[in-house]
């Protein structure tokens, strides 16, 4: 069916029919291809997840066999500013890029490593070797973590950015029955424990703080808002054409932010470290202890 909407704008009656339908917003909000003039680098692919929802996976799987296809060699997964969302699409989207059994993420209750649960990968990864840069800030938490840690932990990413959130807790949703009405509850039950825990901080107390870049890039506030408000720029026209692909050159952190990419420091990082597979496959290799998880 149709609305009739009416809007006043600069001393202006506008009408518009508007057809209702439902608003899938894309959780990838960008895909891109970087390429140099010369070609004397290769080709590198981005994907820009913006949460964890129903079809992330089938989302973020088409967005990588598309840029694959057009040439990309590596690809850099950004997750800056993404808060999580679902459990499984994270456990999903992480064995896109793992071999068939690899521990994604391992889940304790109350009772410790007692009611331990180990999420591993089914089937052999699509992009399971194709090089990944994971792109983290102090606003990636919960499943993005899940998704960074796995990758890291197995040698299949390395991380750019800043520190993560240090979100490695799971809530649950109850119902509780009230008369004639249902409450619901979201109850903090479970903590997430990464396959090794290789970049996990830890804070004052021992405790699991956030994921630690290998490569550390620090954004200054207002460039940082800059590069947000050029994001979600970009991301408006992909609710229209959310499978498009965007062709641009290679980005200058130097020069002002825009919607190219340039004056982004991060991802000038990122595009760096894969256009130098040897520097790449040095840093995976450097690790501290695996964590001391605690038992909760």
């Amino acid at each position: 069916t149709m609305v009739e909407i009416g809007l006043h704008r600069a001393d202006e009656d506008i009408s518009l029919s508007v057809d209702r339908d439902e608003v899938h917003i894309p959780s990838v909000i960008e895909i891109a291809l970087f390429s140099a003039d010369d070609d004397s680098v290769p080709m590198t692919g981005l994907v820009r997840l913006r949460q964890f929802q129903p079809d992330s996976t089938a989302e973020v799987k088409n967005a990588v066999a598309l840029i694959v296809a057009a040439g990309a060699t590596s690809i850099i997964l950004d997750l800056r500013g993404n808060a999580g969302g679902l459990f499984t699409e994270a456990v999903a989207i992480s064995s896109l890029f793992l071999d068939a059994g690899d521990t994604v993420v391992k889940t304790r209750g109350r009772s410790g490593i007692r009611s331990e649960e180990v999420s591993s990968v089914k089937q052999p990864g699509p992009f399971r070797h194709l090089p990944v840069a994971i792109l983290i800030d102090s606003s990636s938490a919960s499943a993005s973590e899940i998704v960074a840690a796995a990758l890291r932990d197995h040698r299949r990413a390395a991380l750019v950015g800043t520190d993560s959130f240090g979100k490695w807790t799971a809530q649950d949703l109850i119902y509780i029955p009230s008369g004639s009405e249902q409450s619901l509850l979201k109850l903090t039950t479970q903590s997430f424990h990464p396959p090794e825990g290789t970049r996990v901080g830890r804070d004052e107390l021992g405790k699991a703080a956030g994921l630690i870049p290998d490569v550390a890039v620090t954004t200054n506030p207002e460039t940082a808002r800059q590069i947000a408000i050029n994001t979600r720029s970009r991301s408006f026209a992909r609710i229209e054409q959310p499978g498009a692909l965007s062709r641009l050159p290679i980005p200058d952190a130097q020069v002002a932010v825009d919607q190219l990419g340039n004056g982004d420091p991060v991802l000038s990082a990122a595009l760096q470290l894969l256009a130098q597979p040897e520097r790449w496959q040095a840093l995976l290799k450097i690790s501290t202890p695996p964590s001391k998880e605690e038992s909760r």
